[in-house]
């Protein structure tokens, strides 16, 4: 771990980071009453419901959010994306995307896919 901060001042919205350069991993979880908004690395907002969360690396993503990549969700949804050939996912030639739950539409890149529980693209 090499940076922690409590993000609201009742301290129940925390980002850790892991990690430096690269291979940074980035998590912010929300454990507040309310929704929080805050914004993923490719400058979209976020926003994550009440124990909601997003991990960022440059091959891996994970959110349990109400809100991703342009894409509002009601109730909330849960995706994770992976790289498969160890790529960044901005470069990647091979993604898993798993879908848990909510809406089956994810902001992948520059379009939006439809992952009904999971694909490979």
């Amino acid at each position: 771990m090499t940076q922690h901060a409590f993000l609201t001042p009742d301290r129940k919205v925390q980002r850790t980071v892991f990690g430096e350069g690269p291979n940074t991993v980035r998590v912010v979880v929300n454990a507040g009453k309310g929704p929080f908004t805050c914004v993923n690395a490719e400058g979209s907002e976020v926003i994550l419901p009440q124990y909601g969360f997003m991990v960022e690396s440059p091959t891996f993503i994970a959110f349990h959010a109400s809100s991703w990549g342009g894409l509002r969700y009601s109730p909330s949804a849960l995706f994770t994306v992976k790289s498969l050939d160890d790529q960044p996912l901005s470069r990647s030639g091979k993604i898993r995307v798993y879908h848990g739950f909510g809406s089956d539409q994810v902001h992948l890149g520059n379009t939006n896919r439809t992952v009904s529980r999971e694909s490979v693209f």
